[in-house]
């Protein structure tokens, strides 16, 4: 029918060209009389078949289809031989970039219910003689050869500079570029359907997984996607604003992803996401180790990252088993890390003996060789108001050892250094003599775990 269609259109059209340049009304039953001997000279059984061929490499993975554009109409029982050409190296790109070694041909049919889809013909070996490559398709009209319909119809390669990439548990790759979300055929990694994508209302600066759910670190409030198939995947916006600030901060843990925003870090898991730090971190303290600096990695079910001030640099780590504990620190910093067997491996950039930069790799956790040395911290109380001034002269420390040294206890009145010791043991002491105060404040610089600080009027107040 559509050969059919195409030549009384042309009829008409050339009925119409003769009315417009000789002026003179064409009747009715003229034109009818030259379609009917149109129709009249058309071969029977005519077939009019689109083509598409794809390509295939040694993985067995096939591409996207390359259709032929024009119409091909056959009359019963021909045969055609399709020849594609190739420029120069075309052919060679192909087996060198791509590991093709095969070329698959397909065919239009149209069922009983005229809905038209690609069948596959057959499949060639990809050649590398001549200009051209010849396929022959040798299956007549309605043949019961025929075969499957094209899988690939719907395939787009992956956009360029994306960015995130990642796999699900379920095989489906996600990535992502400026605020488009991409994702791909489940377990088919080179095929990006364009129709699976989706949008962000703010640009994405990171995306992990974790179970059947995608998370989506905004520079507004984190997305949470949830599904197995990228067809079917349902999108929840989280109501926590605080925006990633680093996209090498996303991190996927066992129960959910977790990224750093300019007020600490946050955790997204079961369709909530909160600002984990929050009783951690002041936002001046976080601000100082430059949370756009932040790189991190998962370590023991909990969150290892680096930061880089540009005057001062370090990692900390914080063990989501008790986060309440705080950040464990250390003064390792590294350019990128990669687990190993377990083992973090952290990557830096070394000169050698001939003041050349190269990349140096060596293991993270201490337990591994590593000689490991406590930091010694400062703690500050907050400032404790009393009543009525009242002098406070005996203290207490519980530590969990007690290194020559290493504990030093410090009380403040009104703003005032008023005494300063080591703690050598579980003991209560004295505190030096002092008039009154008001206004108090404990400090504590230790290397040590320290578990709890009294501080009294006399030593009968301590604890026992």
């Amino acid at each position: 029918m559509s050969m059919l269609t195409d030549l009384i259109e042309q009829v008409l059209k050339k009925a119409k060209d003769q009315k417009s340049s000789s002026g003179v009304e064409k009747e009715e039953d003229d034109i009818s009389d030259a379609v009917t001997k149109v129709i009249e000279s058309m071969p029977e059984n005519r077939e009019a078949r689109v083509y598409a061929l794809t390509y295939v490499n040694t993985f067995g993975d096939e591409s996207a289809p390359s259709t032929k554009d024009e119409m091909i109409y056959l009359a019963k029982g021909d045969m055609l031989t399709l020849t594609i050409p190739y420029a120069t190296g075309e052919r060679e790109a192909l087996v060198r970039d791509y590991g093709v070694n095969a070329i698959r041909l397909y065919r239009s049919v149209t069922n009983s219910s005229g809905v038209a889809q690609f069948l596959f013909v057959k499949e060639a070996i990809f050649n590398m003689t001549g200009d051209s490559i010849a396929i022959t398709d040798e299956l007549p009209q309605g043949s019961l050869l025929i075969g499957e319909p094209l899988p690939t119809i719907n395939y787009d390669p992956p956009r360029d500079n994306i960015k995130g990439l990642g796999v699900t548990d379920y095989g489906v790759g996600y990535a992502y570029i400026d605020k488009t979300l991409c994702f791909s055929e489940p377990y088919i990694l080179y095929a990006w359907p364009r129709y699976y994508e989706l949008s962000s209302q703010y640009k994405v600066m990171g995306m992990g997984h974790y179970d059947n759910a995608i998370v989506v670190a905004t520079t507004g409030n984190p997305i949470l996607i949830n599904g197995i198939s990228p067809e079917s995947m349902s999108v929840l916006s989280l109501p926590l604003y605080e925006g990633c600030v680093s996209s090498r901060s996303m991190v996927n843990l066992n129960h959910g992803c977790m990224y750093a925003s300019n007020n600490g870090l946050v955790l997204v898991t079961t369709n909530s996401a909160k600002l984990l730090t929050e009783d951690v971190f002041s936002t001046d303290d976080w601000q100082k180790i430059k949370p756009s600096s932040i790189h991190a990695c998962a370590y023991k079910n909990g969150y290892l990252f680096f930061w880089n001030n540009e005057t001062d640099k370090g990692s900390g780590y914080i063990d989501l088993n008790s986060a309440n504990k705080g950040v464990l620190w250390f003064d390792d910093h590294t350019l990128n890390t990669f687990v190993d067997d377990a083992v973090i491996q952290m990557v830096s950039s070394e000169p050698d003996g001939y003041g050349v930069d190269r990349s140096v790799y060596r293991s993270f956790n201490p337990e591994y060789g590593q000689p490991f040395i406590n930091k010694v911290l400062v703690w500050r109380s907050k400032t404790f108001n009393t009543d009525v001034p009242k002098r406070f002269l005996a203290g207490q420390v519980i530590a969990d050892d007690y290194p020559i040294g290493d504990i030093i206890f410090r009380v403040y009145g009104d703003g005032v250094l008023l005494h300063e010791s080591t703690v050598k043991d579980t003991q209560p002491f004295r505190v030096a003599n002092h008039s009154a105060k008001r206004d108090f404040s404990i400090e504590i610089e230790s290397s040590v775990s320290v578990r709890e600080v009294a501080l009294g009027e006399t030593m009968r107040d301590m604890i026992k």
